[in-house]
């Protein structure tokens, strides 16, 4: 959405900036740089698809800038820019330490989870893998959306191994579905294909017709809910 706003405010800029030029190229730059990215750009974590595209916005602001300088007395600008600079590397600073401590957060989690599933399913006890209830994200940070199987074969699983699962989403269903897979008890140790469900980031073993059932009716109900690794 903000991707959205900042580029429908650049085409409108066009039209009042001293500068036409510049704001002209910053609103192509944008546009074109957001080409490849609109299809399939979400609503969160947007900044991500803003990256090159920011170049033509910074480039535009800069440049007029320093157009509104230049009538200006110098040292009263220099002092003034350089005051907005030292603010803006100082907020900048605090958000990045924040950030760090956020994506520390969410590795944790995904380690815990790697740990947590090597502690029931050894690194060569199965061939594929349905998790229930995979962390998502953590306050907008991107923990498993799409990343699990890399996360677990870099933790010794096989590259053979295949993973379907489905996330913590805000959902009314996602409770009733957790609620069926904790009810089946897992009575088929030497099954290929486990069912594991995750919550609070601790993994228990439902291998189970019965887990697989819930699971079923969970996919027939809300496919897009589940995502498989690898897509084939």
């Amino acid at each position: 959405m903000k991707v959205a706003v900042v580029t429908l405010l650049l085409g409108g800029v066009v039209g009042f900036a001293p500068n036409k030029k510049i704001w002209l190229f910053a609103a192509v730059w944008v546009s074109v740089m957001l080409l490849p990215t609109s299809m399939f750009a979400r609503a969160k974590n947007e900044e991500y698809y803003f990256f090159f595209p920011g170049f033509g916005l910074a480039t535009a602001i800069s440049m007029s800038f320093r157009d509104i300088a230049k009538p200006l007395p110098r040292r009263p600008v220099t002092y003034f820019l350089a005051a907005v600079l030292i603010f803006y590397c100082t907020v900048g600073a605090w958000r990045l330490n924040g950030r760090e401590k956020e994506w520390k957060a969410a590795a944790a989690t995904v380690q815990q989870l790697v740990e947590e599933t090597a502690a029931v399913l050894p690194r060569s006890a199965a061939t594929h893998v349905e998790f229930v209830n995979v962390p998502h994200d953590l306050r907008g940070i991107p923990v498993l959306n799409n990343g699990l199987r890399g996360a677990l074969m870099a933790s010794g699983y096989s590259s053979n191994l295949s993973v379907t699962y489905n996330s913590d989403l805000a959902d009314p269903q996602q409770p009733d579905l957790i609620s069926a897979v904790r009810a089946c008890s897992m009575t088929e140790p030497q099954n290929d294909d486990r069912v594991l469900l995750v919550t609070n980031a601790v993994v228990t073993d439902h291998t189970s017709r019965c887990a697989r059932d819930a699971i079923a009716e969970d996919v027939r109900l809300r496919p897009w809910a589940w995502f498989k690794d690898p897509r084939n």
